[in-house]
């Protein structure tokens, strides 16, 4: 035996070794966490008030009373505000968010109670994720290749950080993962099976997001030319458009059947006040336009090419900081593109199509909204990059070194918030000398910063 390959003999047990301890060091951390020591940041009221309708009482999306009770027996110093309602039946309301993250959480808070609901269940998400990428990725490398990369991706970036939010960023990157991990399957084994799952959780997905049927637009276009029979290639659609159907059934029933996703109708913003001020179905609330979104669209060109550079490079939404593996990876299947084959092209322009949406048709909000830890929209979609490089067949030592590489930039560009990871999404103004030499997104200057405080009411911290 070589040197070189005795080294390599002993290099793969020593990286597993090390990845299951950030590995049970993470999941147990989160595992244990209490979500009522952090703030209510971006949508998470709106997640959490749906889950405790679901896993209690009324079991539906309706938010009445009982629904605000569940809220007050939480023992958080917080009033459920900053969250969006839709008006249904004359004097009902609904929250008007996508359900499908609040309805995966609602049996493990029905049967754990909320605090400890919500951490198995974000642990759960974050495990499951970690497995998928593992098999995914040991149908097409061996050696240390496997846990160097899955290490570099979850645990040396903010992925996991996102499992001590009570936020649906981990749900949705779940469905991407199993949805573009079924393609490959699909492209391995043929296996029509395959191919019917990715369609059916595609089509869950673009209910909750219908970015994601762009995102899926290019893989599905291989699939279905390389599907054998004329009877699968019209099933498969057919599948996608039945599971998006019935999903968007409760949008529109809590928007007066007006609206097939959960921002259309009668909708109002509750925010630094009481949903209910003195009655049952009182909202101290303001009625909400969609304005904002006329403003994205009307961004000038050159505000958009600044979102699609920030996407990569800008010191709060950046993938070099945040996720500079992905980064490193798509730099590398740009390079190899020419050898890659139909599949591996179409998993490359669906990443980059994501990019490219949100950076041009939400330019001023590209990243997620104040608050928010990196570019949280990008996370959703992040996992089909896995897939991507099993598709394009990228030599292994390639995304060897790209792993490598990922995880000393995610350990130095995001140390303060390793170091606190529970807390990152609060204290975002944290950053890594490296970090503050890359440009400032002129957005992010909207963004507002917590001053938490203890309160003598147990163990509860206390976030205006």
């Amino acid at each position: 035996m070589s040197e070189a390959a005795g080294r390599w003999r002993w290099a793969t047990p020593a990286s597993w070794v090390v990845f299951a301890l950030c590995a049970a060091l993470v999941l147990g951390s989160s595992l244990t966490h209490d979500f009522r020591d952090e703030p209510i940041a971006g949508d998470t009221g709106g997640h959490l008030m749906q889950a405790l309708s679901l896993a209690y009482d009324s079991h539906s999306l309706n938010f009445d009373a009982m629904d605000l009770q569940r809220w007050k027996e939480l023992g958080w110093a917080q009033e459920p505000v900053g969250q969006f309602f839709q008006r249904y039946d004359g004097d009902r309301y609904g929250v008007a968010k996508p359900y499908g993250y609040s309805l995966y959480l609602s049996p493990f808070i029905a049967v754990l109670g909320p605090v400890h609901g919500v951490a198995v269940g974000n642990t759960l998400l974050l495990a499951a994720m970690m497995l998928i990428s593992i098999l995914l990725l040991r149908t097409r490398y061996d050696g240390p290749v496997v846990p160097l990369l899955t290490g570099a991706f979850y645990l040396a970036s903010y992925v996991y950080m996102y499992a001590f939010w009570v936020h649906s960023e981990l749900f949705l990157g779940l469905l991407t993962l199993i949805a573009f991990g079924s393609a490959v399957r699909f492209a391995q084994t043929d296996r029509w099976g395959w191919a019917v799952l990715s369609f059916a959780v595609i089509g869950f997905a673009g209910s909750e997001k219908g970015a994601y049927l762009a995102l899926y637009a290019p893989i599905a276009l291989v699939m279905l030319w390389k599907a054998r029979t004329w009877r699968l290639r019209i099933a498969l659609p057919l599948v996608a458009l039945f599971v998006l159907g019935v999903a968007v059934l409760p949008y529109l029933r809590y928007s007066d059947w007006d609206s097939f996703n959960p921002y259309g109708g009668e909708r109002f913003l509750v925010q630094n006040a009481t949903p209910f001020a003195g009655g049952t179905t009182g909202f101290a609330a303001t009625n909400y336009s969609g304005e904002d979104i006329t403003l994205y669209l009307d961004a000038p060109v050159s505000g958009k090419l600044e979102a699609l550079a920030y996407t990569f490079v800008g010191r709060h939404t950046g993938m070099l900081v945040y996720l500079p593996v992905a980064l490193l990876l798509l730099v590398a299947a740009l390079a190899h593109v020419k050898r890659a084959e139909a599949w591996g092209r179409a998993a490359l322009l669906s990443v980059l199509g994501y990019v490219v949406f949100y950076a041009f048709f939400f330019p001023t909000n590209f990243f997620g909204g104040g608050q928010t830890l990196g570019n949280r929209y990008f996370l959703q979609a992040a996992p089909a990059i896995i897939a991507m490089v099993v598709l394009m067949r990228l030599p292994r030592t390639t995304v060897l070194w790209c792993s490598v590489i990922g995880i000393v930039l995610g350990v130095v560009l995001l140390l303060p918030q390793h170091e606190r990871p529970q807390q990152a999404h609060i204290h975002i103004e944290r950053t890594s000398a490296p970090q503050r030499l890359l440009p400032f997104e002129a957005n992010a200057d909207t963004r507002h910063y917590f001053e938490c405080v203890k309160l003598d009411l147990g163990d509860v911290t206390a976030c205006p």
